[in-house]
C-alpha cells in the first residue's frame, strides 16, 4: 500500500484543498488527485502527485512532484537496453518517490555494461518502471514515463539523453 506524506498545506484527508464537503476523499485522495494531484477548487496548484505502475502492478510508485510543473522533462535513454524497451524517463531532484512491491520474488534487478543503474524488471509482465543508482551511498532513481497512471501526454517535454540542451 502506497502512503502519501502529508504537507502542512494538506488538510485532514490528505489533499490540497482547503474547502469542505466538495471532494470525494476516498483513498484519503481528492477525486481529481487521484493519478495526479491538484487542488480541486481552483487553479492554484501546489505540487503533482504521480502514480505510477507497471502493467501488472507488481511494482508501484508515487512521485510527489514539487513544485507542480507546467510540462514533465522526460529523456529517451539511448543506451542499447533502454532502445530495446523503449525507456523514457523523468526525475526531479526536489520530488520524494515512493516504491512498493507486492511480491518481491517476481522482480529482478538488472545491471549491465559499467553496472551503474539497476533496471527493476517485473518478472510477470516484463516492465521496467523504475531505474536506481546509488552514488557515494546516496541513493537517486529515474522512473518511466511509460509508466505513468492518469498523466496527460501532453505535459511530457521528451527529448533524447545525448541531446544537448540550449
Amino acid at each position: 500500500r502506497i502512503t502519501t506524506r502529508v504537507s502542512s498545506r494538506r488538510n485532514k484527508f490528505g489533499c490540497l484543498s482547503q474547502k469542505k464537503g466538495r471532494a470525494d476523499h476516498s483513498r484519503g485522495l481528492c477525486r481529481s488527485e487521484i493519478g495526479v494531484g491538484y487542488c480541486h477548487d481552483d487553479e492554484t496548484r501546489a505540487c503533482m502527485l504521480i502514480h505510477g505502475k507497471c502493467h501488472c502492478g507488481n511494482i508501484f510508485f508515487t512521485l510527489d512532484w514539487k513544485p507542480d510543473p507546467v510540462e514533465i522533462p522526460a529523456r529517451a535513454c539511448t543506451c542499447s537496453f533502454c532502445v530495446k524497451h523503449g525507456g523514457v524517463w523523468t526525475s526531479t531532484p526536489d520530488a520524494i518517490l515512493k516504491v512498493a512491491v507486492k511480491d518481491s520474488a517476481l522482480v529482478s534487478r538488472y545491471a549491465f555494461g559499467t553496472k551503474t543503474a539497476e533496471f527493476h524488471v517485473c518478472g510477470r509482465c516484463g516492465v521496467v518502471p523504475v531505474v536506481t543508482n546509488r552514488i557515494d551511498a546516496r541513493l537517486y532513481a529515474v522512473v518511466s514515463v511509460n509508466a505513468f497512471e492518469n498523466v496527460n501526454p501532453s505535459m511530457l517535454r521528451c527529448t533524447p539523453a545525448n541531446q544537448l540542451r540550449v
